[in-house]
């Protein structure tokens, strides 16, 4: 299974939009310019979905949805890492550091520990 993530295209706003719904996740925002989403593919086809909304210095996850079919198997992390190595990357050319090592999830109500070099 070669997974391939890159930066969503206007194009594929409807499949993720459906993507999301399927995963009863909000929809009414995604395409605002504070989101940034990337797209997880398989032979073309978007299987994943995951947004970074910014509030500089800082982002908030968003929209983290996969395709039933694709579950368990690690599409999310996938997804999740890529998302964190790119907020790093950007922290890094712009001189503002690492990402925070700590982020809490209102969801789960648990703190997540990462390390400094994700």
């Amino acid at each position: 299974m070669n997974l391939i993530i890159q930066p969503a295209k206007n194009s594929d706003l409807k499949e993720i939009t459906s993507l999301l719904l399927d995963n009863q996740l909000p929809t009414i925002d995604i395409n605002e310019n504070t989101v940034q989403l990337f797209v997880g593919l398989i032979n073309n086809e978007i299987i994943g979905t995951i947004g970074l909304e910014e509030y500089k210095p800082f982002g908030l996850l968003r929209s983290l949805a996969v395709n039933d079919e694709y579950k368990n198997h690690k599409i999310g992390e996938k997804l999740v890492k890529h998302l964190f190595d790119f907020r790093v990357k950007i922290n890094k050319a712009f001189g503002s550091g690492d990402l925070p090592r700590y982020v809490y999830n209102s969801r789960y109500k648990r703190d997540y520990v990462y390390p400094a070099n994700i």
